[in-house]
């Protein structure tokens, strides 16, 4: 597993690199809750659902996945803590700068 950190320059070279994930997620995470939004290969619309902020069920989630999975976090204060919990449950993580 990979941490990519996109830079305005380069963000078009790694454009067709995202072609081959299965599961786009992006993660927004607050103190007592978190947004999660998915796109799949096929999918035109993400779908976006909000729960209680709790880790061990965001895991449980992303490892229910099938396929390779790339995770988006913007960059924030707890940007290094979720990239400690879920560096092994997915296949790539890219922290953006807001």
């Amino acid at each position: 597993m990979t941490m990519l950190k996109l830079q305005e320059d380069d963000s078009k070279s790694n454009e067709v690199k995202l072609a081959e994930y299965d599961n786009h997620i992006a993660v927004d995470w607050w103190k007592a809750n978190m947004a999660i939004a998915r796109l799949t290969e096929h999918g035109t619309q993400p779908k976006v659902f909000e729960r209680p902020a709790d880790i061990e069920e965001l895991k449980v989630y992303l490892r229910g996945l099938k396929g390779k999975t790339i995770m988006t976090v913007e960059e924030t204060t707890v940007a290094h803590w979720l990239y400690l919990e879920l560096y092994e449950v997915v296949d790539r993580i890219l922290i953006c700068d807001p």
